[in-house]
């Protein structure tokens, strides 16, 4: 992998393009939140990923089985946030 042309940058840009993401929802967030109540904004998202995320699943043939330790580092992470 690293031997190949542009090695890494691939993945810089990958990790680049996530922190643009992130930093530009958070200003987003907080103009949102000037303009309309708080639940209903929440909501809004929700049925945003839902639309985007549906389809991605039933693409992919439905979620990964997973084992009871793995449901176990789920919680864990949902729990930490």
């Amino acid at each position: 992998m690293e031997n190949q042309p542009g090695g890494y940058l691939k993945y810089y840009l990958c990790l680049t393009g996530a922190h643009v993401l992130v930093g530009s929802s958070v200003v987003a967030g907080k103009i949102v939140a000037e303009q309309m109540p708080i639940f209903l904004s929440s909501a809004i998202r929700f049925v945003l990923a839902l639309a985007v995320l549906w389809p991605l699943l039933k693409r992919e043939g439905g979620l990964p089985k997973m084992g009871r330790r793995d449901w176990g580092l789920l919680f864990l992470l949902a729990l930490l946030g």
